[in-house]
């Protein structure tokens, strides 16, 4: 880790791009369900909040086109100065007058900003990181937002106790003016391949043939959207498990959460040696696997250190999986279609994020959170037996070879 931040100075200042603007968002991630929660005390209304989030997804494949194209550095300024403007838009209406609506708004947007830099994130770093130390990049990036996902929410949680909610959202402010200058500074190579926006059609069909073609992707994709089935539901409802039956204050939940985040710290770092260690079947197993404890932990969350415990497993075991899918889709996928395959993944695996976390809302109004988690378990197990059975016979290995699709490892147009 230590001889690529000092050797590559473009994805050093790379990292510094997102680590600010990261901050941010984090920040506001925090804030926008606790307004939401201290005006409704709804369960259904978290679970709102969550899914507009996931609406924007349905542009996933030209975001994918965009990052693949010449487009990088427009779309990192871009999504920072949109974050920048709705930002200001809250400081400027007061909390007061954020109505539920106001705020869904307010969350949809921070879910646009979010698929529109991520597949710019993924491209980048097989850009500009050789092809030994991508596992090493794509931990210590895992790494290093996780510092910032331990961080913020402590920070956010005294903000709100000393500051108050508009000062936490001057805060977010002043991360994404930063953000654009470092933006601004980012230097990144030229695509193999020059993807102009009236080849979306084309370049957004080479994402899908890519997974439909690639059955070992494909399967991956099948299991990433079995699990967000479960963890979609669950989500929204940490917080209103803290708030309604632990009556958590912001300081405590924000203390929870940093602690909890520490997690995702130690899955980046334990990340390159499972790589080293572990067949990628052995790994994609391991790491699935790990998700099934997680609606078992929040059955006995009952008190601060039980809630403690099942925040820390949940941060450590979603993150060693999402980094595992991101260095098997890096391992695979040809250079000049990263970005288009990882954001039809994305958009693939997370199509039905609008529609979970209300169902888990509606399912926890009506018969409680027990229940919800007792559901949320057996279908992650069934998930997990049937689509790991399926991959082991498959190769994780396989890459196209079809004169039709490919050329030198590099996918035509």
């Amino acid at each position: 880790m230590t001889q690529l931040l000092r050797n590559n100075i473009p994805f050093v200042l790379l990292l510094a791009t997102r680590v600010v603007s990261e901050i941010g968002n984090q920040l506001l991630l925090f804030v926008v369900p606790w307004v939401i929660y201290n005006k409704t005390h709804s369960a259904l209304a978290l679970g709102i909040t969550v899914a507009v989030g996931y609406l924007g997804e349905i542009l996933g494949p030209f975001a994918g086109m965009l990052a693949d194209g010449t487009f990088k550095k427009a779309v990192l300024v871009a999504t920072d100065v949109l974050a920048l403007v709705i930002t200001s838009i809250g400081i400027a209406h007061g909390v007061s007058r954020m109505t539920p609506l106001y705020l869904y708004c307010f969350s949809f947007i921070l879910g646009m900003v979010e698929i529109f830099y991520w597949p710019v994130m993924q491209s980048s770093i097989r850009m500009i990181v050789p092809p030994g130390q991508i596992a090493v990049a794509n931990g210590t990036w895992t790494s290093i937002k996780n510092a910032i996902w331990v961080g913020a929410p402590l920070f956010a949680g005294f903000g709100i106790s000393k500051l108050g909610i508009r000062g936490v959202f001057v805060i977010a402010a002043f991360t994404y003016m930063c953000a654009i200058i470092l933006d601004l500074s980012l230097r990144l190579p030229a695509p193999s391949v020059n993807t102009q926006i009236a080849d979306a059609p084309q370049v957004d069909r080479i994402g899908i043939r890519f997974i439909m073609g690639n059955r070992a992707i494909r399967l991956v994709m099948v299991l990433t959207l079995m699990l967000n089935i479960p963890l979609g539901a669950l989500e929204p409802q940490v917080l209103y498990i803290m708030r309604h039956r632990l009556h958590l204050a912001a300081v405590n939940v924000g203390t929870l959460l940093t602690v909890s985040n520490t997690a995702g710290i130690l899955s980046g770092i334990a990340f390159p040696q499972l790589v080293q260690r572990a067949s990628r079947n052995s790994r994609l197993s391991i790491t699935s696997g790990l998700l099934l404890l997680i609606p078992a932990g929040w059955m006995f969350a009952f008190n601060m250190l039980t809630a403690q415990l099942s925040a820390w497993y949940m941060s450590f075991a979603t993150s060693l999986f999402n980094v595992n899918v991101t260095n098997l889709r890096q391992e695979i996928v040809p250079v000049s279609a990263i970005g288009r395959v990882s954001a039809v993944f994305r958009a693939g695996a997370r199509i039905l994020g609008p529609v979970t976390p209300i169902i888990g809302g509606l399912l926890v109004s009506k018969f409680g959170v027990s229940t919800v988690l007792d559901g949320c378990f057996a279908f992650m197990i069934l998930t997990v037996a049937t689509v790991i059975g399926s991959l082991r016979q498959s190769h994780l290995g396989e890459v196209w070879d079809s004169d039709r699709y490919c050329d030198n490892h590099e996918l035509r147009g």
